[in-house]
């Protein structure tokens, strides 16, 4: 019994060095794909990396541009608010002085057209009167 035991034992002993061999083999090649793996994760971060800085370059960049075109539009707005003040400035004494011309002016004028109109109403009702007392 002790020999098969011995036998048994050198087999057991000999089945795990095999399967110790048989790790390491399989264990190198996980560690080489795993290895390959991170070198590609590796070149695709740097890459990532490079291209998350461009873009974060040109947002800067466009943002900059922004604070010129919205300070550029204050001051446009601005120098309308100018303009517009100064042509109200402008216009508001010529508004004045048309209203003021035509508080003045429109009632004698309405009076004169009414009296214009009256005369002439008179007139033609004279014409009328005179013409077919002649016609009888």
């Amino acid at each position: 019994m002790s020999s098969t035991l011995e036998i048994f034992i050198i087999i057991f002993i000999i089945a795990l060095i095999i399967l110790m061999f048989l790790m390491y083999f399989k264990l190198g090649k996980f560690i080489d794909s795993f290895r390959n793996d991170l070198s590609k994760l590796t070149g695709e971060v740097n890459t990532l990396t490079r291209d998350v800085s461009d873009v974060k370059e040109k947002i800067i960049d466009t943002m900059d541009l922004a604070d010129k075109v919205v300070a550029q539009s204050s001051n446009i707005v601005d120098n309308v608010k100018i303009q517009s003040d100064r042509l109200n400035d402008a216009i508001n004494p010529l508004i004045n002085l048309v209203n003021g011309f035509y508080h003045r002016i429109a009632p004698p004028v309405r009076q004169s057209a009414g009296v214009i109109a009256g005369v002439s109403k008179a007139i033609n009702t004279f014409f009328d009167k005179t013409t077919q007392k002649k016609l009888r």
